[in-house]
């Protein structure tokens, strides 16, 4: 999950998703994997994926929200950390 996130803060997308699938694989009932795909998805065009990983991620976390994330995020940069939250609201996420 660690390199997924390096990957995706540094715009390669495939790489990072390689990474995080293979984080979801290992962790099948883990939402965590879930909000990185989703984020990442959707920040690499792939809306349909994304939006995929946000049901899945829904089914394993039914409180999950933008908001709450904002609250628990990992990112100390403001931009970061919009970039994650505008990512995660492309992926359909409810706010």
């Amino acid at each position: 999950r660690i390199l997924g996130a390096c990957y995706r803060l540094m715009r390669q997308y495939d790489e990072a998703i390689a990474a995080f699938e293979r984080a979801r694989v290992r962790l099948p009932n883990s939402p965590v994997a879930y909000i990185w795909l989703a984020m990442t998805y959707a920040e690499a065009g792939r809306e349909e994926e994304a939006r995929a990983a946000a049901a899945e991620l829904l089914k394993r976390n039914p409180k999950f929200s933008v908001r709450r994330f904002a609250k628990m995020s990992p990112y100390k940069d403001p931009a970061e950390l919009k970039r994650a939250l505008d990512a995660l609201r492309k992926a359909g996420l409810p706010e």
